[in-house]
């Protein structure tokens, strides 16, 4: 199985390829070995499905801060509100020059 998870649509065909998992491992129990538990597979799965998900706020976050609309509804306006707290890294000052002394 490949993740997909740096490509667009790529959540509907992670989605796809789990489904398929979820139903051959569903459909025949007796074959335990294709949907044995492997640590390092889990461990990749939530780590390609954490990176996804961080994109997707990533996405919606500089979609919203350039003021264009990122959904509709209640979930939609508390997603916005939580990006209205956020208050951006401020860019260190840059050091003005002393004026030079007068001799």
């Amino acid at each position: 199985m490949t993740m997909t998870d740096q490509f667009p649509g790529s959540e509907i065909a992670t989605g796809i390829q789990l489904k398929h998992l979820a139903t051959r491992a569903l459909a025949n129990a007796s074959t335990r070995g294709y949907a044995a538990s492997d640590k390092n597979w889990a461990k990749y799965l939530q780590t390609a499905l954490d990176s996804a998900k961080f994109r997707k706020i990533k996405d919606l976050y500089q979609r919203h801060t350039a003021a264009e609309e990122i959904g509709f509804g209640g979930g939609a306006d508390r997603v916005k509100d939580a990006f209205d707290k956020i208050t951006p890294p401020s860019r260190p000052a840059t050091a003005t020059p002393a004026p030079p002394k007068p001799s």
